[in-house]
């Protein structure tokens, strides 16, 4: 923050605008990915949510995890909004649950 942001622009500079649009790509597409897992949990608990709602729902609470300042407030902010969508806060803060820890026991299995 003391130097400005003239660094950051030049660090953009120096990537490949192919590497920078990829990586833009695979992080979209690794959301959208986790916003499917998640549909699947909560439909498994007898919620219909749209695949699209639950995109735009991860979105949102990926923001809010960057701005929050703790690493749970996006899923604080999912459960919030999407409880009018699924009928239940049981089955919203369950999904999100369900979903963190299907992730953690992938990372422990891949690692």
């Amino acid at each position: 923050s003391q130097q400005g942001i003239e660094p950051v622009l030049r660090a953009l500079q120096s990537v490949s605008w192919t590497v920078l649009a990829g990586a833009v790509a695979f992080y979209w597409a690794g959301q959208i990915l986790s916003a499917y897992k998640w549909r699947l949990l909560l439909r498994a608990g007898g919620a219909d949510v749209p695949l699209r709602e639950c995109c735009r729902l991860y979105a949102i609470g990926m923001f809010c995890n960057l701005w929050l300042p703790s690493s749970i407030g996006g899923d604080a902010a999912r459960a919030v909004l999407c409880r009018p969508l699924c009928g239940s806060a049981t089955l919203a803060v369950t999904s999100i649950f369900l979903e963190r820890l299907t992730g953690v026991i992938a990372l422990v299995a891949i690692g």
